[in-house]
């Protein structure tokens, strides 16, 4: 076999499972929106709400809680209350604490263009009971009347990887 044609047939093995794993991690059917705060300042009685489309009421779907702040947020967790109105009126609402430093104190995530940003994940495999609108609503649960140094909070809502 000439050597070009090895390079060829070498390319391809290589090309064909890259391609198929790159196309598998993108997720086409993914939505997000974010909600950005004056003077990077949450004050807790601001509640970002976030209108969510879903169309297929059979798809499970991976929820998570966008969270950007700077390296002077005074604490190493956020205290959120999440809650989801459904098209009915019904409303499904939780308490969640997520840590954002290691126990070395390292921010769980890389900086970014002078800020930190990351995916907290709220639920994974959800299934919504209907298609429709649904509202998601992510209260500031921390005792303070005004956290600082946060630029945005929003969500990320993703097609669950098949199994």
């Amino acid at each position: 076999m000439n050597a070009k044609r090895q390079f060829f047939i070498s390319s391809l093995v290589l090309i064909f499972p890259l391609t198929f794993m790159f196309n598998s991690c993108l997720n086409k059917n993914s939505q997000s929106e974010i909600q950005k705060f004056t003077n990077s300042v949450w004050n807790r009685f601001d509640i970002p709400e976030f209108s969510i489309q879903v169309d297929n009421a059979n798809q499970p779907y991976d929820i998570f809680v966008l969270f950007s702040h700077s390296d002077k947020y005074p604490n190493t967790y956020i205290d959120m209350n999440i809650s989801f109105i459904m098209p009915d009126g019904g409303v499904r609402s939780r308490d969640y604490l997520f840590d954002l430093k290691d126990k070395e104190g390292n921010w769980l995530s890389a900086r970014k263009d002078g800020q930190f940003e990351i995916e907290l994940p709220v639920i994974r495999g959800m299934m919504f009971s209907e298609t429709g609108i649904y509202r998601l609503r992510i209260e500031n649960k921390l005792t303070k009347f005004n956290t600082p140094e946060i630029f945005y909070v929003g969500y990320v809502l993703k097609e669950s990887p098949k199994q």
